[in-house]
């Protein structure tokens, strides 16, 4: 599988080097497209050196397949 990065912390996928260890990625339309907009910005997306960040759902994330640790 590519190697996806990811800084949501809280998910029981996340692992060291802020690598998804997920068996399988889900994803979906973003909010954006949904409601018909042109564009949609996500500061939280790329680049190195990012802080970590907390979620409680999916929602709260750009992953579909986002759990959070625990559960």
């Amino acid at each position: 599988m590519t190697e996806v990065k990811c800084v949501v912390d809280s998910c029981t996928y996340w692992g060291k080097g802020d690598v998804c260890k997920a068996d399988s990625i889900m994803v979906k339309a973003s909010p954006a497209a949904e409601a018909s907009e042109l564009y949609e910005f996500a500061g939280e997306l790329g680049g190195e050196g990012r802080k970590a960040r907390k979620a409680d759902t999916s929602s709260e994330t750009c992953c579909e397949t986002f759990r959070p640790r625990g559960s």
